[in-house]
């Protein structure tokens, strides 16, 4: 009697520790689930707010280089003056060409 006893009492308790790792699993299982949704969460906002933080840079940038291709071939023609006086070593020309250029 008594062995039957331990039998059905360490029977018990298998099932007991069973049922106990599988509710740790699915709990595990739970938290983990809702840790990766809130870091994607997090992933997702920062992104969000990281491209409208740089949206109006990159409007910036993009309007500065259209005006910079559109001064392109000005820039390139007081250059050539510029170089042009300076191999004749003209400095007064070459000084008026310069402060052409930084007007620009």
């Amino acid at each position: 009697m008594n062995f039957f006893l331990q039998f059905s009492d360490s029977w018990f308790m298998l099932k007991l520790t069973t049922v106990y790792n599988i509710m740790l699993y699915i709990t595990g299982r739970c938290l983990y689930s809702m840790h990766i949704a809130v870091i994607h969460i997090v992933l997702q906002t920062g992104t969000v707010i990281l491209r409208l933080a740089v949206f109006p840079l990159f409007i910036y940038v993009q309007r500065n280089m259209i005006l910079m291709n559109n001064h392109m071939p000005i820039v390139q023609k007081l250059q050539e003056q510029f170089n042009r006086a300076r191999r004749r070593g003209d400095m007064l020309e070459g000084m008026c060409v310069a402060a052409v250029m930084c007007t620009l």
